[in-house]
């Protein structure tokens, strides 16, 4: 049993704004956070099944096959995209190993279709890491750059769209252990401030108001808050407690925390 299809088709998504300060951004991401952590999109009769395969399509940048077995459709990176349709471990592991030595480059699409590589292929902690990454990627993108603009707009409502559906299944795995779950997200945050994205210097893409230099600059403090405030929040006990409801709600346990 796999997750519902759900097709996507140019849906400009209502995402963070780099106009809201951070206080509100906190907010919206501690909301997302507990809904996308908390509950799933399978139907009740599917509730209690291992989720193994993420069945989603985000148009043009990737289409699941019809069954785990099958291929995806993946245009995110060029020549390399024959490696991330492959359904050999072994070849991920490679691509993965070439992303760790040269990520300044990928786009968060990229980055979010290694995660859903990594979760069907059944290496679902490497997907864990991965899934925060492509989001630090992007949450960068939106602390340097206008992505409102027409010519960022595709951007944004994908990645929108690639959390919204591959999110609840990695996340759902992720919380099976809340401590990997707090290692990963840091460890991904390092990442990100480690590996900053090169696309923010060029000229070409449309920059928010100030500085452009400046701003990049303030990208390691912003995450590095955000951090913090993120891990605070989910450290509360009425924070645990929701999580906790709600993944009993949803059966999390049962689709999500399966071995391998």
């Amino acid at each position: 049993p796999t997750e519902p299809r759900v097709r996507f088709a140019e849906k400009s998504a209502d995402c963070l704004s780099t106009s809201r300060d951070l206080k509100s951004v906190i907010l919206i991401v501690r909301l997302l956070l507990f809904v996308a952590f908390a509950f799933s999109r399978a139907s009740p009769s599917l509730a209690a099944e291992p989720i193994k395969f993420i069945a989603i399509s985000v148009l043009p940048y990737y289409q699941a096959g019809f069954s785990a077995s099958d291929q995806p459709y993946v245009k995110v990176v060029g020549a390399r995209d024959p490696e991330l349709r492959s359904n050999d471990p072994q070849v991920l592991r490679n691509i993965a190993a070439l992303v760790q030595s040269n990520g300044e480059y990928l786009t968060p699409m990229t980055l979010m279709v290694v995660a859903i590589r990594h979760y069907d292929l059944g290496m679902r902690d490497d997907a864990v890491f991965w899934f925060y990454v492509a989001k630090e990627r992007y949450r960068t993108m939106e602390l340097v750059l206008d992505m409102n603009h027409r010519g960022l707009v595709q951007v944004r409502a994908a990645v929108s769209a690639f959390s919204e559906l591959a999110g609840p299944v990695i996340n759902g795995y992720a919380f099976c252990d809340a401590d990997k779950q707090r290692d990963a997200r840091r460890r991904a945050t390092a990442w990100a401030i480690a590996h900053p994205y090169a696309a923010l210097s060029v000229p070409e893409l449309p920059a928010l108001p100030g500085k452009r230099e400046e701003n990049i600059s303030a990208v390691a403090s912003k995450l590095g808050l955000e951090l913090d405030n993120e891990l605070e929040y989910l450290a509360k006990p009425e924070t645990q407690a929701m999580l906790k409801n709600g993944r009993e709600a949803s059966k999390a346990d049962a689709k999500y925390c399966w071995a391998n």
